[in-house]
């Protein structure tokens, strides 16, 4: 992938996921989710509380 190319793909990328959550799908399958660092920071926070 050409630097520019890689460069606007992750603006892309950075204004799907603020506001909400990118799934990845193979073979109609999720395999990835991207999620802004804010949400992932807070299932962090669920599952520290749950685990004690």
């Amino acid at each position: 992938m050409a630097e520019q190319n890689h460069e606007t793909d992750s603006h892309k990328l950075i204004d799907i996921t603020r506001a909400g959550s990118l799934t990845v799908e193979k073979h109609e399958r999720a395999v990835v989710v991207i999620l802004a660092v804010g949400e992932y920071e807070r299932l962090k926070e669920i599952e520290a509380v749950q685990n004690g």
